[in-house]
């Protein structure tokens, strides 16, 4: 059966909290806020949590590149795409 879990991570400039929501089968089934300071490591224990693969960033490419790459080298995540506003 095909993992239909998907991350998505609302960036916001300039703003200290972060809103993030999880979907399964294309329902909302967790919405939360986070401080940008521990985003990331909020984002992986979700993913572990939820069983994820897939995060989305919505936001300014710039600025969520940073936290994608972090990601990336931290936690050996593959598949993050940046979708910007």
């Amino acid at each position: 059966m095909e993992n239909n879990n998907i991350l998505i991570v609302n960036i916001m400039n300039f703003t200290l909290n972060q809103q993030i929501l999880i979907y399964k089968d294309g329902v909302c089934i967790l919405t939360m806020d986070t401080p940008i300071e521990e985003m990331t490591n909020v984002i992986y224990s979700l993913c572990r949590n939820y069983n994820i693969n897939n995060i989305n960033f919505c936001g300014n490419k710039e600025f969520c590149s940073k936290y994608v790459s972090e990601l990336q080298n931290k936690y050996d995540f593959k598949n993050i795409n940046i979708v910007s506003r």
